[in-house]
């Protein structure tokens, strides 16, 4: 069974409760240690693992907005960090960083 109110998500087994979730505003949320562990290497390998290096490769500031971003969920945001990393990819190189000037 599950309940819900406007800020919480409560599931129940045989009438005791397992899991409780915070329903945030704006994005999802997911408990990566809901999943087998089998697909937490995944989550924690693979595509997010490898955008979020190359992000960092960029700059520490880019691979920040890129950990953010797929940080809620890994795979529901692997599009928008793939589109960023695009973006990333046509600005000239220090564009998008902070501790860099801009035009270098």
């Amino acid at each position: 069974m599950v309940k819900v109110t406007d800020k919480q998500v409560y599931v129940y087994y045989e009438n005791e409760l397992i899991k409780t979730h915070s329903i945030p505003r704006g994005y999802r949320q997911t408990d990566l240690n809901d999943f087998p562990e089998n697909m937490q290497a995944v989550i924690n390998k693979g595509m997010p693992y490898a955008l979020r290096k190359n992000a960092e490769e960029i700059c520490p500031e880019f691979g920040d907005l890129i950990n953010k971003v797929l940080s809620p969920h890994a795979f529901i945001n692997m599009r928008k960090a793939l589109g960023l990393m695009n973006v990333a990819s046509k600005l000239p190189c220090g564009y998008y960083c902070r501790s860099q000037p801009l035009g270098t």
